[in-house]
C-alpha cells in the first residue's frame, strides 16, 4: 500500500492548520526570521569568541548558542528596540499633553504677520513673504484640523500596537538566534533543492539583509547622535535626546527623512522671532544630515558591511530604495525590514536560478 498520498494530505492539512494558528504573529514571526538572517555575522561572532572563552571550561560549550542569542538580543534591544520604544511613549505622553489648539492659534497669527529678515538676507525678503502668504493660505480650517486629529489618533492607535510587536519581535528573535542551526538543518530535510544551492541562496539572502540592515542601523545611529548633540549645544529649551532618537528612526523614510524633524525645528525657531537660529539649524541639518552622513558616511558604512560579510555582487539602490517604499506602504513600520527582505529574497532567486540555467 502507498502511504505517500495519505501522509502529503495529512501534511498539507496540518501546514495550513499551523499557518492558521500563527496568523495573528506572521509578522513578528517574518521581522524576527528577517533580523536573525541580518545579524547572523554578528551572532557568528559572538558565538566564536564565546567558543574561544569556553576552550578551558568544557561545561560551558553547549550553552554558546543560548548566550550569543542572549547577546544579541540584548544588543538589538538596546541599540534599536529600547529607543523606539522611549520615542513612542515620549511621543505619546507629549502629543496627549499638548495644548493644539493654543499653538495652532500662535502659528496662525505668526503667518498673519511674519518677522522680516535680517539686512544680510533682504535679497531674499520678497520670496521669504510670498511663501509666509501661500502657507497663511493653505493653512487648514477648524473642521480640516479636526480630520488631522482623527488620523494622528489612528496613528498613536498604530504605534501602540507597535510596542506589542516589538516585544513579540524579541522574543521570536531570540528563539530563532538560539536554535537557527537545528531550525536550518530540518528546513533543509524537507525543501526540494539541492543542498549546493539551499546555501547559496541562505548565504546570498543573509548577505544581502545584512548590509541593507546594518547600513540603514549605523546611518540612523550616526543622523541621530549628529542632530542630538548639535541641539543640546545650541539649547532653545529643546529635547536633545527626544529629537535625536526621532531623527535617527526618521531616515529610514525614504526622500523626506530627517527633514521631518529639522524643518520643524527651523519653523519653530522662526516663530520665535530667532530668524539666525532657524537658519543655523537648517544649514548645519542639511549639510550634516542630508550631504555628508546621508552620502559619504553612508557609503563608507555600506563598503565596509559588504567586505566584512564577504558580499561579491550588490543590489542596485533603487531596488533597495523602491523595496524600502513598498514596505512602509504595505506593512508600515516594519517594511523598512520586510520590504528589502522580500526584495533580497527575489534577487538572490532570480541570481540562482540564471546560474543553475548557464
Amino acid at each position: 500500500m502507498n502511504d505517500r498520498p495519505l501522509l502529503l494530505g495529512i501534511l498539507t492539512i496540518t501546514t495550513v492548520l499551523l499557518a492558521w494558528l500563527f496568523a495573528p504573529f506572521a509578522k513578528p514571526i517574518s521581522v524576527a526570521v528577517l533580523l536573525v538572517y541580518a545579524l547572523w555575522p554578528i551572532i557568528r561572532v559572538v558565538e566564536r569568541g564565546l567558543s574561544h572563552l569556553c576552550r578551558r571550561w568544557n561545561r560551558c560549550q553547549p550553552f554558546t548558542p543560548l548566550i550569543a542569542a542572549s547577546a544579541t538580543t540584548l544588543i538589538l534591544a538596546l541599540l534599536f528596540f529600547g529607543p523606539l520604544a522611549y520615542l513612542a511613549i515620549s511621543l505619546l505622553g507629549s502629543i496627549a499633553n499638548a495644548d493644539l489648539p493654543a499653538f495652532w492659534a500662535t502659528f496662525k497669527g505668526w503667518l498673519a504677520s511674519p518677522p522680516t529678515l535680517p539686512p544680510y538676507l533682504s535679497s531674499f525678503e520678497e520670496g521669504y513673504q510670498a511663501f509666509i502668504q501661500t502657507l497663511y493660505i493653505w493653512t487648514p480650517n477648524p473642521e480640516q484640523l479636526q480630520r488631522v486629529a482623527v488620523a494622528v489618533g489612528s496613528i498613536l492607535g498604530d504605534a501602540a500596537v507597535s510596542l506589542g510587536e516589538m516585544v513579540m519581535i524579541l522574543v521570536f528573535f531570540f528563539f530563532f538566534a538560539w536554535y537557527a542551526k537545528p531550525l536550518s538543518a530540518y528546513l533543509q530535510a524537507l525543501i526540494p533543492l539541492s543542498p549546493i544551492y539551499q546555501t547559496r541562496l541562505a548565504m546570498e539572502v543573509m548577505r544581502t539583509l545584512s548590509v541593507v540592515f546594518m547600513t540603514l542601523l549605523g546611518v540612523m545611529i550616526a543622523q541621530g547622535v549628529a542632530f542630538g548633540l548639535f541641539l543640546y549645544f545650541y539649547g532653545g529649551g529643546y529635547n536633545p535626546l527626544l529629537l535625536g532618537l526621532l531623527t535617527g528612526f526618521s531616515s529610514i523614510v525614504p526622500i523626506v527623512g530627517t527633514a521631518l524633524v529639522w524643518v520643524p525645528v527651523a519653523l519653530q525657531e522662526l516663530i520665535r522671532g530667532h530668524t539666525g537660529g532657524a537658519l543655523v539649524i537648517a544649514l548645519y541639518s542639511y549639510i550634516m544630515l542630508a550631504v555628508i552622513i546621508d552620502n559619504f558616511v553612508k557609503l563608507l558604512l555600506l563598503n565596509s558591511i559588504n567586505r566584512w560579510v564577504g558580499g561579491r555582487e550588490r543590489i542596485n539602490e533603487f531596488l533597495i530604495f523602491f523595496g524600502i517604499v513598498a514596505g512602509l506602504a504595505t506593512f508600515g513600520f516594519w517594511g523598512f525590514v520586510l520590504g528589502p527582505g522580500i526584495v533580497a529574497l527575489f534577487v538572490a532567486t532570480t541570481r540562482l536560478y540564471m546560474t543553475k540555467e548557464s
